[in-house]
């Protein structure tokens, strides 16, 4: 395995490890690459599985806790967020370790790919992981200090029900660690996409070099042009084929011709690179899917749940702009609007990346194609291009939704549509609560 791939990717499993997203090891004996089983991962897993099961046991209790708010929709809301968090977080653990070993099989190949090209790219470095890592790190403390600068939804309410250490940390655990995780994940599938996202570019890059110089080897020498002259002679005149016979041996002992031999030879060489290309092309493709398969699970769980909690987060938003809460509270619906939507943007972003780099190979290979008159580069570049329409690289989650640009404005489009339903539901509960009210007061007067 190349070194730089070893040592980045050594570095992305153990930040998964740390949140229990990766339950296996990479080791490096004899210039071989192994995996095994990372023991203290998996009871580091099982200790976190653990963890989300006392949560459960505190989770109505904890819902509890917001029974007597004055918003139905903000009741709707902590049940979501207590109850299908921790039901995402134990799928997003079972489908770490069910696909640890597709992990592997997806590392091993990027080092095939290496091994063809028989050049190492230059992956991101050891300070730059570093500085993401701690981005990362401190957006999930952001995360968590936006839950809890609320202090009339959250702080009061723990302070009222007087928790216990054991119900304080169960709650934490439910209400928080879903958008840890949800961001290690996003690092994690964002690390793995740029490393194939710079190979694609590096294809592309080669690509344009061999095309542009295959362009260059236009016959322009005096012995290549004496070759045209007979061409046409023997197109025009077809009785002087001795003549032409004589020509075109005399050509063999000149200077010209052994450059015409030289354009030859780089043709070869252009069309054998192309080929080349064409494999460690769909080498990419393969290991493109291969990773779509592996994270398509865990993506569906976040991007769904975001959206459930985006429509809350923005119904409370209109509500508390409704009800002229003051500035603070306005703040924090705000960062919770924004802590649903970014994530989807930033875990889709790299699919798109990848996707586009992909697209643009495309490109390259059709606009070389309709200007392509030789014979051998024209077959390959048409096989190239049949292998690019047959082959067409989408990322999706399971087929539900494809990951692209399309999927954030649906996912804008689907907030505000629920949006609407979600202000017609509590309008229609405003309404029967006014109803009722007036019935209990008129109902004593008709008594009387």
């Amino acid at each position: 395995m190349a070194e730089n791939i070893y040592l980045t990717v050594r570095l992305f499993l153990y930040y998964s490890q740390i949140f229990g997203l990766s339950p296996v090891i990479l080791r490096r004996r004899g210039g071989k690459n192994h995996f095994q089983p990372f023991w203290l991962g998996i009871l580091y897993n099982i200790m976190l599985s653990a963890l989300l099961a006392f949560s459960f046991q505190f989770s109505y209790g904890n819902i509890e806790m917001f029974a007597d708010n004055d918003s139905e929709i903000m009741f709707m809301h902590t049940v979501c967020k207590l109850v299908l968090g921790p039901i995402c977080v134990g799928i997003i653990f079972i489908s770490s370790i069910l696909s640890s070993r597709n992990l592997c099989n997806v590392i091993n190949k990027l080092s095939e790919y290496d091994q063809v090209f028989q050049k190492h790219i230059a992956v991101m470095r050891y300070k730059w992981i570093k500085w993401i890592f701690l981005c990362c790190f401190l957006i999930s403390l952001g995360v968590c200090s936006a839950y809890f600068y609320n202090e009339d939804v959250v702080l009061r309410k723990v302070s009222e029900r007087q928790l216990s250490i054991y119900e304080f940390i169960s709650f934490f655990v439910s209400w928080c660690l879903f958008d840890i995780i949800s961001w290690t994940l996003i690092l994690v599938v964002f690390s793995f996409l740029y490393l194939v996202y710079k190979k694609f570019y590096q294809i592309n890059e080669k690509l344009v070099t061999i095309l542009s110089d295959y362009d260059k080897t236009i016959p322009d020498s005096p012995g290549m042009d004496r070759e045209f002259k007979v061409k046409d002679r023997l197109f025009h005149s077809p009785s002087s084929i001795f003549h032409i016979e004589g020509s075109a041996r005399s050509r063999i002992s000149t200077p010209g011709h052994n450059f015409s031999n030289q354009f030859k030879d780089e043709r070869k060489f252009a069309v054998k690179k192309v080929a080349q290309i064409r494999h460690l092309h769909i080498l990419l493709v393969n290991i493109s899917e291969n990773l779509n398969s592996i994270f398509a699970t865990r993506i569906m769980a976040i991007v769904s749940l975001n959206v459930i909690l985006l429509c809350f987060s923005s119904f409370l938003l209109i509500l508390m702009l409704v009800l002229g809460r003051r500035d603070s509270v306005l703040m924090t619906a705000v960062i919770w609007v924004c802590v649903r939507f970014f994530p989807t943007c930033v875990l889709i972003f790299p699919f798109c990346l990848v996707m586009n780099e992909a697209e643009r190979t495309s490109i390259l290979i059709h606009e070389s194609l309709s200007r392509t008159e030789e014979v051998a580069m024209r077959e390959e570049l048409r096989i190239f291009s049949m292998q690019l329409t047959n082959r067409k690289l989408v990322f999706t989650s399971h087929g539900f939704f494809n990951l692209d640009g399309r999927t954030v404005v649906a996912t804008v489009g689907a907030a505000f549509a629920y949006l609407v339903v979600l202000l017609q539901f509590h309008m229609t509960l405003s309404n029967l609560k006014k109803n009722s009210a007036s019935n209990d007061t008129t109902q004593p007067k008709d008594s009387m």
